[in-house]
């Protein structure tokens, strides 16, 4: 059976991730949150903002990545009834509002209480996604979750843990599609503490020694400068915490409009750093020369 031609939504985010001129920023936020009317107009706002993709997160009960903030922003979308046709819609909305890409994420008991691989991936690919990210994906399902998003035209990108060694990174990557997921550190999402970045850069060209595809970094970017100083060693940024903090903190109108800043900083961070090259995985990972002197970050 022939697969389903890419849709023109991977394609439009494999250019994306692939340009070389400035970095790529990433927005993360649950379908339905804050309420299931404003998610889809918030989104879009996003897009207005700066961000250049939008992840959307099929909300689920069991999110063993989640930290405290996107946990609450979660249990408050399901608490509004944000189920896959909800998610579905709100897709529709953002797709038919903007241009920005979108990125679902979703644990893998959604999709088997989704209906299985098959119904899920086409379903989405019918809203306007443009790639669905597992993170918790078993190796057991591999093969068939890859089938399903092949024949959906969507790209199958990958969370790859921090530990993988190099021999497991070979094997892993033939089975991604679109980009690689890489965490910055060791924690769940909404981390705020330090940041090893010579430990990062190491990880990414172990990645990249494996892999030509895009690497997008996320988890534990909570500050502008942060982003800026991961920019030699991916091609986007991703953040979400620093978000959906924002609108949790304040009164709605108020939270709203301090995450809309968050954005506006997050991108003008990155769009005023140097454009970057992707790094040639054959030599060093260059390593600033402020990390030289400590191994960490503070975020």
């Amino acid at each position: 059976m022939p697969l389903t031609p890419r849709r023109p939504a991977s394609t439009a985010l494999q250019a994306l991730l692939g340009r070389e001129d400035r970095p790529v920023l990433g927005t993360f936020l649950p379908a339905g949150f804050p309420t299931p009317s404003r998610s889809p107009s918030l989104l879009t706002e996003l897009a207005e903002s700066g961000a250049d993709f939008l992840e959307i997160g099929l909300p689920g009960r069991h999110a063993p990545m989640d930290g405290p903030a996107i946990a609450r922003a979660t249990a408050q979308a399901l608490g509004h009834g944000a189920t896959l046709r909800l998610t579905s819609a709100v897709i529709r909305e953002v797709t038919a509002s903007c241009t920005a890409p979108v990125v679902v994420m979703a644990y893998w008991h959604r999709v088997l209480e989704c209906g299985g691989a098959t119904y899920l991936a086409g379903e989405l690919a019918d809203a306007g996604a443009a790639a669905i990210l597992i993170p918790d994906l078993p190796a057991s399902a591999t093969t068939g979750w890859l089938e399903a998003t092949e024949s959906a035209g969507l790209d199958s990108p990958a969370l790859i843990a921090r530990d993988t060694s190099a021999l497991d990174l070979a094997k892993r990557v033939p089975s991604v599609s679109g980009w690689v997921y890489a965490p910055v550190v060791h924690a769940p999402t909404g981390y705020q503490g330090r940041v090893d970045l010579p430990s990062f850069a190491d990880f990414s060209a172990r990645v990249q020694s494996a892999t030509r595809l895009p690497l997008v970094a996320g988890i534990g970017v909570s500050t502008p400068d942060t982003a800026a100083q991961l920019v030699p060693y991916a091609n986007a940024i991703a953040i979400g915490s620093p978000i959906v903090r924002a609108l949790l903190s304040t009164a709605p109108g108020g939270g709203e409009r301090h995450a809309l800043s968050v954005v506006r900083s997050f991108a003008a961070r990155l769009r005023s750093t140097a454009s970057h090259q992707r790094p040639d995985p054959a030599l060093p990972p260059p390593v600033p020369p402020e990390a030289r002197s400590q191994t960490t970050l503070p975020v």
